[in-house]
């Protein structure tokens, strides 16, 4: 460790120009990332060598190269009670705004419907006043409360409904069913 310590001064405060700047990784393509790299690297240095007798974080050369003369003190930007609290803040804003902008479904409980018999009957009776279609799934609205399933006795009536398409079925056909019992198609 002292031969460590012995290079710590000799060769890695050397490469520091007085002003505390490093000429060799000035002169490199990314300046900035290398200083901090060097930088790092020393300051680990310091911290892991440095003994009560002999602090290399106090140390400087003759002409003054050296680490900076105190640490850094008080917690990290990230840690301090001001940013917490910024934080905090933040968290309960986003939180807000979720709750306000958040598009209301209606109160309304969406009803999962059997495609067939139940939606092609209230198609076929033309109680189906709109629907929406993504891939197999239909979302729809019909024209009156309806209850389902209509004979149990815990059936909420609802306008709101979803259904799924058989892959086999024919989409023209319940397309042009639809148009002809005036549901409004949207896809």
């Amino acid at each position: 460790l002292a031969w460590t310590r012995t290079f710590f001064k000799d060769k890695l405060l050397a490469q520091m120009a007085p002003d505390g700047s490093f000429p060799r990784e000035l002169e490199r393509t990314k300046p900035y990332g290398y200083s901090l790299f060097q930088l790092d690297v020393m300051a680990m240095t310091a911290e892991v060598l440095s003994t009560p007798a002999d602090n290399l974080w106090t140390y400087t050369t003759p002409d003054g190269r050296g680490m900076p003369k105190q640490p850094p003190s008080g917690p990290p930007p990230h840690r301090r009670p001001s940013f917490l609290w910024f934080l905090v803040i933040l968290i309960a804003l986003n939180w807000v705004s979720v709750l306000l902008f958040t598009p209301s479904r209606g109160g309304e409980k969406r009803v999962t419907v059997s495609f067939n018999p139940y939606f092609l009957q209230e198609v076929q009776a033309g109680q189906v006043k709109s629907i929406s279609t993504k891939g197999d799934s239909v979302e729809g609205t019909f024209k009156v409360k309806l209850r389902y399933p209509p004979n149990a006795k815990k059936a909420t009536t609802t306008k709101q409904f979803k259904t799924e398409i058989p892959s086999f079925w024919n989409n023209s056909q319940l397309s042009a069913l639809l148009k002809e019992k005036g549901a409004a198609l949207e896809e």
